[in-house]
């Protein structure tokens, strides 16, 4: 695979576009196979496109705790079930 939308306006530090492109659902974690498998985000480190580092730093920030209070609401709503049906402790990812 090659570049995707949010790799190459990452590798040119084209900030707009990435910030859209992460609120379209845009994988930031791809990593492009014609680029030294690098991510979005070391893209932007190579060229030395520091807005637009941040704006993914910051995005995978977002996502990360999206994903714990996502992941504490599952618990808190499995909690009854789970003493039901089994002896389940839940500890969400970091």
């Amino acid at each position: 695979m090659g570049d995707t939308a949010l790799t190459s306006a990452a590798s040119y530090g084209n900030t707009y576009a990435v910030e859209d492109l992460l609120l379209a659902g845009a994988d930031m974690d791809y990593k492009n196979k014609f680029k030294n498998n690098m991510t979005a985000y070391q893209l932007t480190m190579q060229g030395g496109h520091l807005e637009t580092a941040e704006v993914l730093r910051k995005w995978a920030k977002f996502k990360r705790e999206q994903t714990k209070e996502e992941l504490d609401e599952l618990g808190y709503l499995l909690g009854d079930l789970n003493e039901i049906v089994c002896d389940y402790t839940f500890e969400p990812i970091k």
